[in-house]
């Protein structure tokens, strides 16, 4: 039975829902107290009568909640309900009410019980107990508003509004398996298509192996190929341009996997052919102090450091930066002296010029090249090419291209 509470009368029918109505002295104020999940009314003071607006039959809430009236106005745990003249059939006045979604189990049990006519043998099919078939069932009927089902000692049977029920949850939950369905084959299926996002500096003899291994091993994947800058390379990862980038594995955010290593590239520095250190055999961070570095601002670590370097050698000198725009601005800032560039050896198949002269730095560890993804979108295909890449881990030494 559903609960109506009128200001007007101080007894409400005997009802399995239960509520307390109060008046604060000197208030004309009234808050009603709806215990267990109950439709709710909606009150409004018309003239100088208090009198329930009727909800529709979905619109529930969980208990407890706290209603008040005054004025005309109605709220629940003091959030507004009707506004001025908010229709009880507005969408935002229904969310309002704590309107409350089914659950799946429900359905699933709604339905099973339909079909087998027999709460025991639908408790048997679910591999449920009949309690919480029971107990289904009626959480069911509380939203609706209405019995589904006539049980006696012998036989249960739908009634009319179980009936509609069945015939509208039928087709729609019969879409929503078909719909499941689909999405699990599609997340366990290795075939189909698959981006792969390279920089300038990360596509080189690593990812072309890879590759090559991926076709072999699965002939279904369609690999593509995509080249992304190399200033903003998360930027495809986010906006759904790629579903995996090879890149360097540095800690980001919860959202993106750190996959397997393809290989390491040790560090080396970029500077000028007649700058001090270019006859050095090997620099180490404490010499980056004494000379400006070429600084990418978008590339950052969470801790705010550069991607390649921190921000201080290990005596606590600070690192100068001078910001640049891309490679070209890098180089022509090398080339001409005014700074120095710390990156990986894959860079040295990207300059072929005699002004500038890489120099190995000893105490800046390898950087690892791998597999990044988004850890929402990961599906069968990346997981195979993950699987791939862990097999084929290389190291570059220091004076050795890439």
């Amino acid at each position: 039975m559903l609960t109506t509470v009128d200001s007007s009368s101080t007894s409400p029918e005997p009802t399995a829902v239960t509520s307390r109505s109060r008046r604060p002295a000197g208030s004309d104020s009234r808050t009603c107290e709806l215990i267990g999940p109950v439709p709710i009314e909606e009150w409004s003071r018309r003239g100088q009568n208090e009198r329930p607006w009727t909800s529709p039959p979905m619109a529930a809430v969980r208990a407890p909640h706290s209603m008040r009236v005054s004025g005309g106005a109605a709220t629940i745990n003091g959030r507004s309900l009707t506004g001025r003249s908010a229709p009880l059939n507005d969408p935002e006045t229904a969310w309002r009410l704590g309107k409350v979604g089914v659950e799946l189990a429900d359905v699933e049990t709604f339905l099973a019980v339909a079909e087998e006519l027999h709460f025991g043998h639908a408790a048997e099919r679910l591999q449920v107990s009949p309690a919480r078939v029971t107990q289904r069932i009626q959480a069911l009927e509380r939203q609706v508003g209405g019995a589904l089902f006539e049980r006696t000692s012998r036989k249960v049977v739908l009634t009319p509004l179980g009936s509609r029920l069945r015939d509208g949850l039928r087709s729609a939950h019969a879409q929503f398996t078909s719909a499941m369905d689909t999405a699990r084959t599609s997340a366990r299926a290795v075939a189909g298509p698959l981006r792969i996002g390279f920089t300038a500096t990360t596509g080189g003899e690593e990812l072309n192996a890879l590759v090559r291994a991926a076709e072999r091993a699965h002939p279904d994947i369609e690999v593509h190929l995509h080249e992304v800058p190399m200033t903003t390379p998360f930027d495809a990862l986010h906006r759904d341009e790629v579903d995996v980038l090879v890149n360097w594995l540095f800690p980001h955010s919860p959202e993106i996997t750190l996959g397997p290593p393809l290989a390491e590239h040790a560090m080396v520095l970029l500077v000028a052919a007649g700058h001090p250190l270019a006859d050095r055999t090997a620099v180490c961070l404490e010499d980056l102090a004494d000379y400006v570095l070429n600084d990418m601002p978008s590339l950052r670590r969470p801790s705010g450091d550069p991607w390649f370097h921190p921000r201080r050698t290990p005596s606590g000198r600070a690192l100068r930066l001078w910001p640049v725009t891309g490679l070209g601005d890098a180089l022509s800032q090398v080339a001409w002296g005014k700074t120095v560039h710390a990156t990986v050896t894959s860079m040295r198949r990207l300059v072929g010029r005699s002004d500038v002269v890489f120099v190995p730095i000893d105490d800046l560890p390898p950087v690892k090249l791998g597999l990044l993804w988004r850890t929402a979108h990961e599906n069968a295909r990346i997981r195979a090419l993950a699987a791939l890449a862990a097999t084929r881990r290389t190291s570059d030494p220091p004076s050795a291209g890439s």
